[in-house]
């Protein structure tokens, strides 16, 4: 049965959860449902991003992506540049399944004074084991650009976790890990997802193994 499969998705918990990159804070002031969002700002040499990491995908199974969205502007920020959404899907060794799922928003098209929705479909490659959902705020040619970001949503067929035996897995607490070697996403820590083969007690030892645990971590409104 199709779940909800992101964590802290209306930012209640401030940006627990999520990786970021650049300005990214959680905002008090505008929310779309109840009394957070994110807020993330971009300046001509720096992006703002935030994403997060979702293991144990169902392969072949259909996945909707969805979010809202709309400009922040103060005395300092004053534009909102283009934003970028993605759901990338990754294999067993940590490499990105191609094409994704992409949702495209042009700045000059986000209202100010009220939430936009977008929504995208797509299948879960058959050779996936995990995605990461990423919203980008580019950067804009001159001054400072702001976006709001709320109520995001990621439903799909998830893998039970019980029926794998693997390390604890919580991708949102790992900054750009350089020292994972099979990784070409940032923030994803995946090295091999294949469930490991059980150890064999040794006839006359008495010991236990330690226990592993696994944390798993809407049109335009008129």
């Amino acid at each position: 049965m199709p779940k909800q499969l992101l964590l802290n998705r209306g930012f209640e918990d401030g940006l627990t959860n999520f990786n970021i990159q650049g300005t990214v804070s959680s905002n008090i002031d505008i929310a779309h449902s109840g009394i957070k969002s994110a807020l993330l700002l971009a300046n001509p040499t720096q992006i703002a991003e935030l994403s997060q990491a979702v293991p144990f995908m169902m392969p072949g199974s259909p996945i909707r992506f969805s979010f809202r969205a709309r400009k922040f502007l103060n005395n300092d920020v004053q534009c909102v540049s283009n934003v970028r959404a993605e759901v990338n899907f990754i294999n067993a060794t940590g490499a990105i399944i191609p094409p994704g799922l992409v949702i495209s928003i042009r700045g000059r098209d986000l209202s100010k004074k009220r939430w936009s929705y977008y929504d995208e479909y797509a299948e879960i490659p058959v050779d996936a084991v995990a995605a990461q959902v990423v919203i980008r705020l580019e950067s804009p040619q001159i001054g400072s650009s702001g976006l709001l970001v709320d109520d995001l949503a990621l439903v799909g067929e998830a893998i039970s976790p019980l029926s794998l035996t693997t390390t604890s897995i919580q991708p949102t607490l790992i900054p750009n890990p350089a020292h994972q070697a099979n990784t070409s996403l940032p923030g994803w820590p995946i090295t091999n997802m294949a469930p490991q083969q059980p150890e064999q007690k040794l006839k006359g030892q008495d010991y236990d193994r330690p226990t592993r645990e696994i944390v798993l971590g809407e049109k335009e409104e008129k």
